[in-house]
C-alpha cells in the first residue's frame, strides 16, 4: 500500500498534469512516475516518492524535495511542481560536463544561460525537454 506521504503528492501532481493521470505505479509503499519528452521519448522525467522525499529527474540530472529548505510541506512541493513546470515548458535546460569522455555532474540552468562548472571539463552538454541533446 502506498504511503499517505506518497498518496497526497501524486494527487496533487495528477491534478496538476491529468495527462499523467494512472501512470505512476506503486514500487514498496512510494510511487514512480516515468514520462517521455514528447519529441525525443528515450528522454524520460521521473518523479518518485522514496524515503518521502520527492526526487525529480530528466537527462543525468536528479533533485531531491526533503523539507530542509522550505517553512511547510504545501510551499516545498510548489517549488517542486514549479520545476517541473519550468522543465516540461524548456524555461529551463539540464547540463552535464564531462571529463575525458567521463560524466562528472550536472546541474539545470535557464534557457539561454551559460553553465560554467566548478570542476575541470573538456566537454559540456545541454538537455530540454523540448530540443533534446
Amino acid at each position: 500500500m502506498m504511503n499517505q506521504f506518497s498518496r497526497n503528492f501524486l494527487h496533487l501532481l495528477e491534478s496538476t498534469y491529468p495527462n499523467w493521470q494512472g501512470l505512476a505505479r506503486e514500487v514498496n509503499g512510494y510511487f514512480e512516475l516515468e514520462i517521455a519528452s514528447p519529441d525525443y521519448p528515450e528522454l524520460e522525467l521521473t518523479i518518485d516518492t522514496d524515503e518521502e522525499e520527492v526526487i525529480v529527474g530528466f537527462g543525468k540530472y536528479h533533485c531531491h524535495w526533503g523539507g530542509v529548505r522550505f517553512e511547510n510541506i504545501e510551499e516545498e512541493w510548489r517549488d517542486v511542481l514549479q520545476f517541473i513546470d519550468n522543465l516540461i515548458t524548456d524555461k529551463i535546460q539540464i547540463v552535464s560536463w564531462y571529463k575525458d569522455g567521463n560524466w562528472s555532474g550536472s546541474s539545470w540552468v535557464y534557457r539561454g544561460e551559460e553553465y560554467v562548472p566548478n570542476s575541470a571539463f573538456d566537454n559540456i552538454e545541454y538537455t530540454s525537454w523540448l530540443s533534446g541533446i
